[in-house]
């Protein structure tokens, strides 16, 4: 109970960083250069929020359990707020063009495999596969008209490049938590014996009766991560904006941070973590 009450207090101590993060996030948005078309705020903000509010509502439910749920959220996250930085940094229509047009070209990679299931007329998933493959013809393909809204020339639009080449291109810290948070938290999602081994509660391994509490940091570490991606979002969104306007005010809300940060190493040591 010990465990559960601290991990609690900790989480509302980050909640109220990320209420105060997000409130500067919508002025930021307000107030972007006129640069940057009006649709590419509203994208930001619901990418930064939605997995967020996702986390949030898991602990509501139970901190002690879903630590492989935030961490698939925590990529999410982690993953939104690095497309952010980099469509804001510069060429922001190019960059946008490009990332609308991966997603056409992954439509019609998809729409050719899924062809030749239709075509395929003894297979089991044929009239599923006809389904499939008009859902994906109703979308918008024409990258041509897109460039035109966009009012760019469509030889101008970028390669759209993978998420470690775009972590490299805005910086030390994003890629950094590529390399390390981030590929960590994916050995939930894909499977990494390690992670699964090694976890408590597992069932390769025997009962811990620091389990529960192990369990818990971890689930806080997690959320402690996506929001420090989402300060770090905010103070580079404040260096492109120009004047570091919010520089104070997110000096402080790092304070704040970090003493979740240091309550969260504190139960580490109750529960013998290191």
């Amino acid at each position: 109970m010990k465990e559960e009450t601290l991990a609690s207090d900790t989480f509302k101590d980050l909640n109220i960083s990320v209420g105060q993060l997000e409130r500067v996030l919508m002025l930021q948005l307000e107030n972007l250069p006129k640069r940057i078309p009006p649709f590419v705020n509203k994208t930001i903000y619901d990418w930064a929020g939605a997995s967020l509010s996702g986390s949030r509502e898991l602990f509501d439910t139970n901190s002690s359990t879903f630590v492989a749920e935030l961490a698939t959220l925590a990529r999410m996250h982690f993953e939104n707020c690095v497309n952010s930085v980099w469509l804001l940094q510069k060429k922001t229509r190019a960059r946008y063009a490009s990332f609308v047009f991966s997603s056409i070209d992954e439509d019609e990679r998809s729409a050719g495999w899924i062809s030749k299931i239709v075509k395929g007329s003894n297979s089991i998933y044929s009239r599923d596969a006809i389904g499939e493959l008009s859902a994906i013809k109703s979308k918008p393909k024409d990258k041509l008209a897109y460039a035109k809204t966009l009012r760019l020339n469509i030889n101008q639009i970028p390669r759209y490049p993978n998420l470690r080449d775009r972590c490299t291109e805005i910086g030390e810290y994003w890629e950094y938590g590529y390399i390390t948070r981030y590929r960590q938290a994916a050995g939930w999602s894909h499977g990494n014996i390690n992670t699964l081994i090694h976890f408590p509660n597992s069932p390769f391994m025997s009962d811990d009766t620091h389990g529960t509490g192990l369990r818990i940091f971890e689930s806080i570490r997690m959320y402690i991560w996506e929001v420090l991606v989402l300060w770090n979002l905010v103070r580079e969104i404040d260096e492109i904006i120009g004047g570091n306007k919010y520089t104070k005010r997110l000096e402080r809300i790092n304070e704040r941070i970090s003493i979740a940060v240091e309550s969260n190493m504190i139960f580490s040591d109750h529960i013998g973590k290191y």
